[in-house]
């Protein structure tokens, strides 16, 4: 079955496993964790259309000895056959970009909220410099570049985190090299739609200034960053709530002529 081999959702659940098979709380593992591992695996089965031994034991699976070394030898036999790890070079690569990233997203930060502390609370415009540029910046680019800034910082929060554990766990794999060379900026850009619609939908020019607009400002870009998925969702199930594109168009209904009386 070596189309199955290379299933992200069996590789997903093999991920599912190997981490719950590991996780120890006093002999036991928590209720929450079971139920969705065997959520999991009905769902991976589902979509399989055809019987695995992983998710056959997932979605029956009782926290046992047994059971949990048979779910670990069965989650490696999947992850062995699936999983291209990163090399240590590539590691290092990735390593150093985020590093990279963060350090100048945090010496950019002060300055940029000084400029936009500045710009937001006084009514006339002052001059800035950053590095040879001299501009004078507007009230909306301060916030704008806060959010940015935020965005950028809430997902390199997320992207470090997720990055040094999978190093310790030894999990890293090359299929998500880029993900990690374009959250930051895929995060950049949802944050600036994110806070867009907020401001349109909920918030006038006149109210949408002084500090509160920038602690708003830095918030959303902050949240969007770190949950960069969930905002998408949220953005998305918005849109369709308030239109149709999610609905089939009305299909005309033939006219039915009546038959005549007496006929």
């Amino acid at each position: 079955m070596p189309e199955l081999r290379t299933n992200p959702q069996l590789h997903d659940l093999a991920v599912r496993a190997e981490r719950l098979a590991s996780q120890t709380s006093n002999g036991r593992v928590l209720d929450t964790a079971l139920k969705n591992l065997r959520d999991k695996g009905k769902a991976v089965l589902g979509d399989l259309k055809s019987s695995t031994d992983l998710a056959t034991l997932a979605a029956d699976y009782q926290d046992t000895p047994e059971h949990r070394e048979e779910l670990a030898r069965r989650a490696r036999e999947v992850l062995e056959k699936t999983v291209n790890h990163m090399s240590r070079r590539v590691i290092i690569g990735v390593g150093c970009y985020l590093a990279v990233l963060s350090v100048a997203a945090l010496a950019i930060t002060p300055w940029a909220w000084s400029l936009a502390t500045s710009g937001v609370t006084s009514r006339t415009a002052g001059r800035a410099r950053f590095l040879s540029l001299s501009f004078t910046p507007t009230a909306e680019f301060n916030l704008i570049i806060i959010v940015m800034l935020m965005s950028v910082l809430g997902s390199l929060a997320v992207m470090i985190i997720t990055f040094a554990n999978r190093a310790g766990h030894e999990t890293l794999e090359h299929g998500f090299l880029w993900w990690y060379l374009t959250r930051p900026f895929a995060a950049t850009a949802i944050g600036v739609l994110f806070y867009m619609a907020i401001i349109a939908g909920f918030f006038n020019k006149a109210s949408a200034t002084g500090r509160s607009a920038l602690v708003l400002a830095a918030a959303i870009g902050g949240l969007a960053g770190l949950f960069t998925d969930a905002v998408l969702q949220k953005m998305r199930a918005a849109l369709l709530g308030l239109s149709s594109f999610d609905q089939p168009a009305p299909t005309a209904k033939p006219n039915a002529s009546k038959p005549a009386n007496g006929s």
